[in-house]
């Protein structure tokens, strides 16, 4: 998978943008970003996304909150998350949570890094 420069800076926009955060404090924190991303690179549980991002656990749980939906809070005042990206269910060979993408994530992830086309390639 080759992803041009542009898609991957419009998939950033997309998901500041989509977040109610951005006129706050710029939108979704890149630590987010990232997590979707490993995410996506088949990551799906909480300590091995810990061990690739080299995070807390704590940093890890607040970028999955962010990401699945959920509200957390933040120096005493809660923050609403408007976006639902990461579904997390019972891992099946694990002890713990199987993180997954929702599908329109998963979709638009395969859209931003679907492989170009050059000239003289089939």
């Amino acid at each position: 998978m080759t992803p041009s420069v542009h898609n991957v800076a419009g998939l950033l926009g997309g998901l500041r943008k989509a977040s109610k955060r951005s006129t706050f404090d710029g939108g979704m924190p890149l630590v987010a970003a990232e997590a979707l991303l490993w995410i996506y690179s088949g990551i799906d549980h909480v300590s091995d996304l810990q061990k690739c991002m080299g995070i807390d656990h704590a940093r890890v749980n607040r970028a999955l909150c962010l990401l699945r939906g959920r509200g957390r809070r933040d120096k005493g005042r809660w923050i609403e998350s408007p976006v639902a990206l990461v579904r997390v269910t019972n891992h099946p060979h694990r002890r713990g949570y199987r993180l997954e993408l929702t599908e329109e994530t998963q979709a638009l992830l395969d859209s931003t890094f679907a492989p170009i086309n050059t000239a003289g390639e089939l």
